[in-house]
């Protein structure tokens, strides 16, 4: 007797914990769905928004197209401006950086401490 009421009562524990297991996750399951519908509509949203901006992209890399193809011609103009500058020099004109223009003499300074002459206040 003792055995038919134990084994009913584990019986009992299991379905309760069975009841219990599946309340939890059916409410797991519930809160997964909120979630995914939240993202269903996110995603319409994006969709949505994103159908105003193909034409525009389309357009875009048409015109990309375009500009990558006339970068070959501005080389090649280029090529050629520098080839007719670079063979028909004027005589005032350097090639140098240095050739631009003379610098004007840096101003010369007495040091305070020994009276020696410098340029910049670290000189010594």
């Amino acid at each position: 007797m003792i055995l038919v009421v134990l084994s009913v009562v584990v019986i009992a524990l299991l379905i309760a914990v069975l009841a219990i297991f599946f309340y939890a996750l059916s409410r797991q399951l519930n809160r997964i769905a909120d979630n995914l519908d939240d993202s269903l509509h996110s995603v319409k949203e994006i969709d949505r928004q994103a159908k105003v901006i193909g034409p525009g992209v389309t357009r875009l890399n048409r015109t990309g197209e375009e500009l990558a193809s006339a970068v070959s011609l501005l080389i090649e103009g280029a090529e050629r401006l520098v080839a007719a500058k670079s063979a028909t020099p004027e005589p005032s004109q350097h090639v140098g950086y240095m050739d631009l223009e003379t610098p004007e003499p840096v101003p010369q300074y007495a040091h305070p401490a020994d009276g020696a002459v410098g340029v910049g206040y670290l000189d010594t």
